[in-house]
């Protein structure tokens, strides 16, 4: 019997599985992505982990834009802590230079959980480490998210 219980999910998965769970009841598409990026255990040992993709519609909002375009932004900071985000431009299809800089100026003050940003003429994604508990949080970043999709790219 005792061998049975490491089949069962880790408090963190089941967390982790509740608030994934209550993003698609809420709108989102939740998915896993090979983005990785850097984090400290409580050792101090560096380790890399995969975020995982959060993807709202801005026509839930705000009808979406009607010009075909994406945009991908990233956190390319060491992840240390104290340690500015250094926001790239990684993917960019119909984006010209001045609202890419735009757009970097905006993602300045992005909550800390937010790793990258991705948008299109039909969604809005944030690529996050899922490390809340608080579900209210999943409002926030795509608030966040949205308003920059707002800002940027709902009048293309």
């Amino acid at each position: 019997m005792g061998s049975a219980f490491w089949i069962l999910p880790s408090p963190k998965e089941r967390r982790l599985m509740a608030l994934r769970n209550r993003a698609l009841v809420d709108g989102f598409s939740v998915r896993f992505t090979d983005i990785e990026t850097k984090r400290q255990d409580q050792d101090g040992d560096w380790y890399e982990i995969n975020l995982i993709c959060y993807a709202s519609n801005p026509a839930r909002h705000k009808p979406v834009s009607n010009k075909n375009f994406e945009c991908f932004i990233l956190d390319k900071s060491s992840g240390e802590t104290g340690d500015e985000k250094l926001w790239v431009v990684e993917k960019n299809f119909n984006i010209e230079a001045k609202k890419q800089e735009q757009l970097i100026i905006d993602v300045q003050n992005c909550p800390a959980l937010i790793k990258g940003l991705g948008f299109t003429g039909s969604s809005v994604r944030f690529y996050w480490l899922e490390d809340t508990q608080d579900l209210a949080k999943l409002a926030e970043l795509e608030q966040f998210a949205l308003s920059i999709w707002k800002n940027n790219f709902s009048t293309l």
